[in-house]
């Protein structure tokens, strides 16, 4: 290891006799017994290792630690003699990088005077404040239903006007956990099964690297804190790295006893009671999320929220039921209907059907108009009562001085079929399991502090799996690897196609110009049966199904994202179809 020598190092003596009690940083028990390493994202330029320490055994002399800093080493001197906690600020060229990762090791020495010894934060040197980042997931929730919602609180149609409004993008499946890992990763489906997930992996790991506090209020289900990536490799399951991953906190799951808790630190108005019980999930996370920002005034954070309110069959109170209601132009009697499924209510919240889910999975043709328009009213009362929490939330923020500086993304991991889209057997389809438009095509609003061109919409074909770059691009950092692209850039082509999958059932892809194709996938068969979306489903023409069986050859059989055989007419027509080829 090359000693570059006694660096210059800025060290400042914080007036505190426990570190216990310091929030700054997080204390090992013990100087390390063997080698500990820490890895970030390179920063690409002159950055500051900012590094806490505490000599506990004073009495024994100063001592010294020894770290290596990439390809380069320094030794820090602990010549502070009394226990006190001490900031060591220390510079770390831009080429002690190695394959684009920044490594810190603190070499063991299990013989010399214990030290208390905080987790290293790379800061780049001439750091711009890092704006707090905001991702709100909402679960099963429809573009269209977003974009047409009606009378739209002021703050939220504010954020609308802030925000640039993606129309055309996809969810690679139907389902909660897959579509979540692409989300937060920017990987293939098969790659987010199969991944060694380190820190340039998911969005919470790259920010916590660079500074930023990480929490996750999440309405738990199927994302578990310790079940996520890397599932798929043999043995691997015990060790794989879940949805916590990269997260200081992570809440798994929200229950509306949290409304009942203290809401005396946050400003103006909190959610109201009707929000706090027809709430599944999000109100409470929402209302988690502002006590966090209220706890670290001016702090750089990362708050993943995700709800379910939107999801399925959940209590919704009545004003939205009724709003609802009154809006419906359909050819059945509403009343009649909630009474023949046996939809209860009280005098202040409408309840669904007591067996909803026994009623859904009958067979389709059991079903009538009444059950399609109840299933699509209750969906609708549900996305205004979100809007409402929502706009508490937005409010929340500009009072808090946040909502300017912050980057937030709102977006769905996948949509659902409310009887109003036919499967491949044409039947009616109700719930989210299948690759259907309905079930695939999210909202996604970006709002990024400073913009040029927001309150705008893109016609850039789009998926959830572009947030982690388009994100980790906006503020600057590397946004590889990714499958992705950086939806606010110019250029829009893609290495990677955007992929559909759903249960090994059906698979698909999406091509340039939004146009969706997919194929039943029986086994470990090829893919046959194709069809395509473009506004109706339909059986493709020879041009159109060349230019799906194409642009699927670039994403393996297994749907892991590794180069596939490419030939010369087909790497010409990819290039033809916007895809870059090398």
């Amino acid at each position: 290891m090359h000693l570059f020598g006694p660096v210059p190092m800025r060290v400042r003596i914080i007036a505190s006799k426990n570190p216990d009690r310091f929030s700054h940083a997080t204390f090992f028990a013990d100087r390390p017994r063997k080698n500990t390493s820490f890895t970030w994202p390179c920063p690409g330029e002159e950055a500051e290792l900012e590094w806490w320490s505490f000599n506990q055994s004073h009495w024994q002399g100063p001592g010294t630690l020894e770290l290596k800093i990439g390809t380069f080493g320094t030794r820090v001197d602990l010549s502070v003699t009394t226990n006190e906690l001490v900031q060591h600020l220390i510079p770390v060229p831009a080429s002690a990088c190695t394959g684009g990762v920044l490594t810190v090791t603190i070499i063991g020495a299990p013989n010399k005077p214990a030290v208390l010894f905080g987790v290293p934060r790379l800061q780049r040197t001439a750091e711009e404040p890092r704006p707090p980042v905001i991702l709100i997931s909402i679960d099963t929730l429809r573009a269209d239903y977003w974009d047409r919602l009606e009378k739209r609180p002021e703050s939220v149609q504010a954020f609308h006007d802030d925000s640039i409004r993606f129309k055309k993008v996809f969810s690679p499946t139907g389902t909660t956990h897959p579509s979540h890992r692409v989300m937060l990763s920017g990987l293939l489906l098969a790659d987010t099964w199969n991944a060694t997930v380190d820190v340039r992996t998911t969005i919470a790991s790259v920010l916590r690297a660079n500074g930023w506090d990480t929490a996750a209020f999440n309405g738990g289900g199927y994302l578990r804190p310790n079940f996520g990536f890397g599932m798929g490799q043999p043995g691997k399951i015990k060790d794989s790295a879940g949805f916590a991953y990269g997260f200081n906190t992570y809440v798994e799951r929200m229950e509306v006893e949290g409304a009942d808790e203290d809401r005396s630190v946050l400003p103006g108005p909190a959610f109201d009671l009707d929000l706090a019980r027809s709430t599944y999930t999000l109100g409470v996370s929402l209302e988690r999320s502002l006590t966090a920002i209220t706890q670290g005034p001016g702090a750089s954070f990362f708050h993943f929220i995700h709800g379910y309110d939107v999801h399925e069959f959940r209590d919704v109170a009545r004003r939205f039921w009724d709003n609802a209601r009154r809006a419906y132009q359909g050819s059945v009697d509403i009343e009649a209907c909630a009474k023949k499924v046996g939809m209860h209510s009280d005098d202040d919240f409408v309840v669904h059907w007591s067996n909803p889910l026994g009623t859904r999975d009958r067979p389709l043709g059991e079903l009538t108009d009444c059950h399609a328009a109840l299933a699509a009213l209750m969906y609708e009362a549900r996305v205004q009562s979100v809007a409402e929490m929502l706009a508490v939330y937005l409010t929340t923020l500009r009072r808090l001085g946040v909502y300017d500086r912050a980057l937030i993304v709102l977006t769905a991991d996948h949509g659902e079929s409310l009887l109003d889209e036919r499967r491949r057997n044409g039947q009616l389809h109700w719930g989210h399991n299948e690759l259907l438009n309905t079930n695939l095509h999210v909202p996604l609003w970006i709002k990024v502090p400073h913009a040029k061109n927001t309150g705008r919409d893109s016609d850039r074909v789009a998926g959830i799996v572009d947030v982690r770059a388009t994100l980790l691009s906006a503020l600057k950092l590397d946004p590889e690897p990714s499958a992705g692209i950086d939806l606010l850039a110019e250029s829009g082509a893609r290495k990677v196609p955007l992929e559909l999958e759903q249960e090994g059932k059906e698979v698909g892809v999406i091509l340039a110009d939004g146009t969706l194709c997919t194929w039943r996938q029986p086994g470990d068969a090829m893919p046959h049966d194709l069809r395509v979306y473009d506004g109706t489903w339909h059986q493709p023409d020879a041009n159109l199904e060349r230019q799906c069986v194409t642009t699927r050859s670039l994403i393996r059989q297994d749907g892991s994202g590794a180069a596939p055989e490419v030939t010369d007419t087909m790497r010409d027509e990819l290039r033809a179809l916007g895809y870059i080829i090398e």
